[in-house]
């Protein structure tokens, strides 16, 4: 059954532990998906893993949402996070 935020509060009241999987692609989800994790985040450490970047600092929000998008359709029982690329809260002075 898909974790939805409510039941996974009930859990931490519990003191019941919540176990992550991080994935980057539908071969990642595999292990989760046979498994009885709670959740996957797809992290900004994808930017690394999956599109060969040197560290997370400049992946961008619409790479993040492309990983994304390959861990969902294999993964729909699960509840997946979604890192944000770091700074990507604070103002810019980045002029296009």
């Amino acid at each position: 059954m898909k974790q939805a935020t409510s039941s996974l509060h009930q859990n931490r009241q519990r003191s019941e532990p919540i176990s992550w999987f991080t994935c980057y692609d539908f071969f990642f989800v595999t292990v989760p998906n046979s498994s009885e994790s709670d959740m996957i985040i797809v992290g900004d450490s994808g930017a690394m893993v999956a599109l060969g970047y040197s560290d997370t600092f400049p992946v961008r929000m619409n790479e993040l949402i492309l990983i994304t998008d390959a861990v969902r359709p294999d993964a729909s029982e699960k509840f997946i996070v979604r890192d944000i690329p770091k700074r990507s809260h604070e103002a810019s002075d980045y002029k296009d």
